[in-house]
């Protein structure tokens, strides 16, 4: 009685065993399978089988294969994606069903939902490549230049598949940094999307402390007297693009500290994020025949240090110091001779009367002297003096002839051309 028993539960077992063993895979072992599943990367990083629904299957025992297409939601800490999947199990004698293929539909197919609205880290991404206006400039949204970021506010609609973030950002740039708020608003489309940006709290750049260009007038006065300052030089426009620099006129001006005098930084601005920085500078300069007004720009470029860059300088004399009497000499092949020039008046306009004299260092005879009058160029100290009557005439008329010279400040002199064109040059 006890062997027979035995013999039956021993059966039952068996019977049980067996049948478990070929019993087709249900949506808790389909989920097991997929997720033990090797052969495909079927859940990515960070996501989970949330749900498996069996939608079909086709079992054949006989041929031991059995076909299962199912819709299977799975899950990340951001989205829910359901997936159409097929799943291929094949019937073993020791093993049972064994799964051997699984296809998954198009991805296009999927239907992604979203869990909560758009990630912090997610969002400077999302904003890669716009850019906003800061002191009329533009500055970009990378990666690389946002310096800090905070939502301030998040309010997210996740049936209406909308989210609107206000956002605080803080770019930065060598020299200077912006911050703002904008308001961002969402669509979800598989995943979060901009829709559009407006500004809360329009950007606005400061300097970094680091970074600051420290320039006074002192730092600007020895910059500007390091530059060899060209006075007189002029363009002739030849029409369309093309014109040509004369120098003829054009003299060469040293600076000295105790000649500069009422120096005022009339303007100074800022471009290229606070990297190039331009400081207006006027003054006047005080030499002993001509007094001048200086405009000078003084631009500083941040590479890695502060530099300065070419000076930009532009002078106008105002007034000349030039009445009396000039002496000097004048160049005559063979012998040449003295020369006088004497500047009887000045007037505010540049206007300029006076007498010019010469005496050849042989042959008294053809000594004389002659009036003058023309004007002065402010812009170039250049004076066109006309020849006028005699005073004394030398032994050939056809001698006196127009002046034409420069004051050059630096030297104290006046050189040009005087009768018969010969080279004068002459200080007081």
């Amino acid at each position: 009685m006890k062997k027979t028993y035995l013999v039956t539960v021993v059966t039952i077992i068996m019977m049980f065993l067996l049948t478990g063993c070929t019993s087709v895979a249900n949506e808790k072992k389909i989920q097991s399978d997929l997720e033990a599943y090797s052969k495909s990367d079927f859940l990515k990083d960070g996501e989970k089988i949330d749900k498996v629904v069996i939608d079909d299957r086709q079992t054949d025992k006989a041929q031991r294969r059995d076909t299962v297409w199912c819709t299977v939601t799975v899950e990340d800490s951001e989205v829910s994606c359901e997936k159409s999947v097929a799943l291929s199990y094949g019937l073993y004698d020791k093993n049972g069903w064994m799964l051997e293929d699984v296809t998954v539909s198009d991805e296009s197919q999927w239907r992604i939902t979203p869990l909560k609205g758009i990630a912090k880290e997610k969002i400077v991404d999302s904003l890669n490549g716009k850019s906003f206006k800061v002191d009329g400039e533009s500055w970009d949204i990378t990666k690389n230049a946002v310096k800090k970021v905070s939502v301030d506010k998040q309010d997210t609609d996740l049936k209406g598949l909308t989210d609107t973030v206000t956002v605080t950002l803080t770019l930065d740039d060598a020299v200077e940094e912006a911050k703002g708020q904008l308001i961002v608003n969402y669509t979800f489309d598989d995943e979060w999307v901009v829709d559009s940006v407006s500004e809360s709290e329009k950007f606005t750049a400061t300097v970094k402390p680091d970074k600051a260009l420290d320039v006074t007038e002192d730092n600007l006065i020895e910059e500007i007297m390091k530059q060899e300052i060209t006075f007189g030089q002029t363009t002739d426009d030849l029409g369309g693009v093309f014109s040509i620099v004369n120098d003829a006129a054009s003299q060469t001006i040293s600076l000295d500290k105790d000649e500069i005098s009422d120096f005022v930084i009339e303007n100074q601005e800022t471009s290229q994020k606070g990297c190039y920085q331009t400081y207006q500078c006027g003054f006047t300069v005080t030499k002993p025949h001509a007094v001048f007004d200086f405009d000078v720009t003084v631009p500083y470029y941040y590479g890695e240090t502060w530099d300065v860059q070419p000076l930009t300088i532009s002078a106008q004399a105002i007034s000349v110091d030039i009445e009396g009497e000039w002496t000097g000499t004048y160049d005559d092949v063979p012998f040449g001779g003295s020369a006088t020039l004497n500047i009887s008046k000045v007037d505010e306009d540049g206007t300029v009367t006076g007498v010019y004299s010469y005496k050849p260092s042989m042959g008294s005879e053809e000594a004389g002297s002659y009036n003058v009058s023309g004007k002065i160029d402010m812009s170039t100290l250049q004076m066109y003096l006309s020849a006028g009557s005699w005073i004394e005439e030398s032994g050939n008329d056809w001698e006196k002839m127009d002046i034409s010279a420069i004051l050059y400040v630096d030297e104290g002199e006046i050189r040009g051309s005087g009768q018969m064109g010969n080279s004068f040059a002459v200080k007081k």
